[in-house]
């Protein structure tokens, strides 16, 4: 039977991982993962959805990647079933700490140490999305393998951004520091109509 651990604390979720096999506690007492093959960002693996809402906002070429909407849902919806087999961690967290422009995200991983990775960048409020803004979903499954000729990607894992929808996929991505740097975008995007020229330098 499977169980999602919602919001649970940095020391219990380090816990989660040493028991779970994702990583070890290093000499100076930090947790010490792998993030296997892919060592840091892999730009060759990273889209965003291009529809109605950002066909002439987005700078496209070979750093802003398109990718096609019908098949990110498909994608989104096999990662949804697949997680729904796991054990999953979920967080809800702020990016931002403004009153008034934070951005309001869920994230939901198949491993704890990227929830924890979560929870140390982001803003762990006390009163979650006071202002009722809409969500940011995340979803994470690092060990999901995607098929490119199906699934529609250029590798086994991807990184999906889906400015419409307010979704984040990382799919096959045992690097957590993605995370990172697709808020980064979704915060530029969501506060700006200006044309995404400068969305390469964080995406």
């Amino acid at each position: 039977m499977t169980k999602t651990y919602e919001n649970i604390s940095i020391d219990r979720l380090i816990e989660e991982s040493l028991l779970r096999g994702e990583g070890e506690i290093a000499a100076n007492g930090s947790l010490l993962v792998k993030t296997g093959k892919r060592t840091g960002r892999s730009p060759l693996d990273r889209f965003i959805v291009k529809d109605a809402s950002t066909t002439s906002e987005v700078d496209w070429g070979d750093v802003n990647r398109p990718f096609d909407q019908e098949k990110f849902s498909a994608l989104w919806t096999k990662v949804e079933v697949y997680l729904s087999q796991k054990d999953t961690f979920v967080s809800n967290l702020h990016v931002g700490e403004h009153s008034e422009y934070y951005v309001p995200v869920t994230i939901k991983t198949e491993w704890a140490w990227h929830n924890l990775f979560g929870r140390q960048m982001f803003i762990r409020p006390t009163d979650f999305n006071a202002n009722s803004k809409d969500v940011w979903q995340v979803m994470s499954a690092p060990e999901f393998i995607c098929n490119p000729e199906e699934d529609g990607t250029n590798s086994d894992g991807v990184v999906i951004l889906n400015f419409t929808e307010k979704k984040v996929l990382l799919a096959g991505m045992p690097y957590a520091g993605e995370m990172k740097k697709i808020h980064v975008c979704s915060t530029k995007f969501s506060s700006t109509s200006k044309r995404c020229s400068t969305y390469a330098l964080c995406f």
